[in-house]
């Protein structure tokens, strides 16, 4: 044994009775949480072994299956990891089950706990995340957040949350309402998004400075992640009967049957049979979130950066300088490690920086249950993983590629960040963490920034720099537009005042990221300014 670590087994030790009977005294106040499942969600116990977090659609079985205790409990022909089951299986969404010969479409009617004989289909916590800056938190039912732990804001959004321990069809009616499948599209009850790691500890506070790059910083560390479904529209949830676990109409809140067989399903003191009228005849407000908590090994990357440079985390050029640098890292570390991409995933969150501003950082975790050791190979090999990354940033094997494309940055995966995705501004985050190269726009970016202004608005003959282009609106003093790099801190007000005062405009700042990708939201705000 290594001495370095023979010395460190007796304190490692010592704390794991510790993490034990903080584990024991969860079980004992976290509704439907046993002890096994709360060692494995610390991590204190291997979950390969153990596969809690799969959860199955309840359909009721044709007539001719064979009437077993397997088939009633409960028909579980159909399972999925509950990160994907959150969107799958969220009541009101259709599902697919082949029956030989044919393919039939269900719609998933009700959360359901298969094994519960008195199930309560309430709330475990609240989740809450701040509107501005996107950091999340859980927190009892009872103790909301009023204001923001990262950046200070009081604009939050929050919603108590279920963690759903399976899902039915409607038994209640005939063949569980399943249709032949024709083809065409199917219904969705909203989706989840990508894991978000709670707030916590940072890469800069808590980690520590690369050998190679003394301004990144890492830290891997086991993290609290938490992915959910907020309902259709993506924040109003799903109403579920308290009791039976149906998704009641949003329009009809009235008596309601069981949507499922509640066990036992044997001897002469069976549960409640689908179709049974529900005894909830007037809790019709209980409004949730469908919520999945759990650990896995992180490791979370961040720069520290001067006062000369900042990508605010609340602004989209910002976000998108963090998620094209988290995607790059995640991209390479498959390729240094030689693993499956499909072992890890990437997420950005928000982070406060020592002169107190919002920045952003970035994590890759691992995509196994209660991971898998590849956080910790990341940072052991950050070196190699951060020049793979800049060299792939750098360069694409699509000589069309601009920003992102699907031979780079691009895939099924990462969907819901594309428009966010820019392999430059990754790259130009590895150049400075690497080799201190400070970011600047280069004039083939300013160009492509003034060819999408003219593209878009008539401007001024008359142009003085810096500005790329100077409009003259109907009324007032004539409007320049100043175009900064996403990594560049904006000119202090004395700076545009002075411009202000040299070239007789008054100067509108803009990250070219948002000049080139955003150029809408670049015209009304101008239009705003105007007014």
């Amino acid at each position: 044994m290594d001495d370095s670590l023979a010395s460190s087994l007796g304190v490692w030790l010592d704390e794991l009775s510790g993490e034990a009977d903080d584990a024991a005294r969860e079980a004992d106040w976290r509704k439907g949480l046993g002890l096994l499942e709360a060692l494995m969600e610390r991590g204190l116990l291997p979950k390969y072994a153990f596969p809690v977090d799969v959860v199955s659609l309840s359909i009721p079985p044709e007539p001719d299956e064979e009437d077993s205790y397997e088939s009633q409990d409960y028909y579980s022909a159909v399972t999925r990891d509950l990160k994907i089951a959150l969107s799958e299986y969220a009541p009101g969404a259709e599902k697919l089950h082949g029956r030989f010969p044919e393919t039939y479409a269900y719609a998933v009617a009700a959360v359901y706990d298969p094994m519960a004989q008195d199930p309560e289909y309430t709330p475990d916590d609240r989740l809450n995340e701040c509107r501005k800056c996107r950091a999340v938190t859980l927190t009892p039912l009872s103790a909301p957040v009023s204001q923001c732990p990262e950046c200070g804001g009081e604009d939050i959004w929050t919603l108590p949350y279920l963690r759903p321990r399976g899902f039915s069809v409607d038994s209640a009616i005939p063949d569980g309402g399943g249709r032949k499948y024709v083809g065409g599209g199917r219904g969705r009850a909203g989706f989840a998004p990508s894991a978000q790691l709670l707030v916590g500890a940072n890469a800069v506070g808590g980690g520590r400075a690369s050998p190679f790059a003394p301004r990144l910083y890492s830290l891997a560390r086991v993290g609290d992640l938490f992915m959910r479904n907020a309902g259709p529209d993506g924040k109003s949830g799903f109403l579920i009967c308290p009791d039976c676990g149906r998704l009641l109409d949003e329009n009809d809140r009235g008596e309601h049957r069981y949507p499922a067989d509640v066990p036992p399903h044997r001897g002469y003191r069976k549960g409640p049979r689908a179709g049974d009228w529900c005894p909830n005849k007037t809790d019709f407000a209980n409004r949730v979130a469908l919520g999945h908590k759990f650990n896995s090994e992180v490791i979370l990357l961040a720069l520290d950066m001067p006062l000369s440079l900042d990508a605010s985390f609340m602004e989209p050029s910002g976000r998108a300088v963090w998620i094209s640098f988290g995607t790059l890292m995640g991209e390479a570390a498959p390729r240094v490690l030689q693993i499956s991409p499909d072992e890890i995933r990437v997420g950005v969150r928000p982070m406060r920086d020592r002169f107190g501003r919002v920045q952003g950082e970035a994590f890759i975790y691992d995509d196994v249950p209660g991971g898998a050791g590849y956080a910790r190979a990341i940072q052991e090999n950050l070196e190699d993983v951060a020049r793979m990354a800049l060299e792939m940033g750098k360069k694409c094997p699509n000589p069309d590629c601009a920003a992102a494309c699907c031979h780079c940055l691009m895939g099924y995966r990462n969907q819901w960040m594309h428009n966010l995705l820019d392999r430059n501004l990754g790259a130009s985050v590895l150049e400075y963490a690497l080799d201190g190269v400070r970011p600047s726009l280069s004039p083939a970016s300013a160009a492509s920034a003034i060819e999408y202004v003219r593209s878009m608005w008539r401007v001024a003959d008359e142009c003085p720099d810096p500005f790329i282009a100077v409009f003259q609106p109907p009324k007032g003093e004539r409007v320049g537009i100043l175009p900064i790099h996403p990594l560049a801190a904006k000119p202090s007000r004395g700076e545009l005042r002075r411009l202000r005062e040299s070239t007789g405009a008054r100067p509108m700042v803009y990250a070219d990221f948002d000049l080139r990708r955003r150029p809408f939201w670049v015209a009304n705000n101008l239009f705003e300014s105007w007014r």
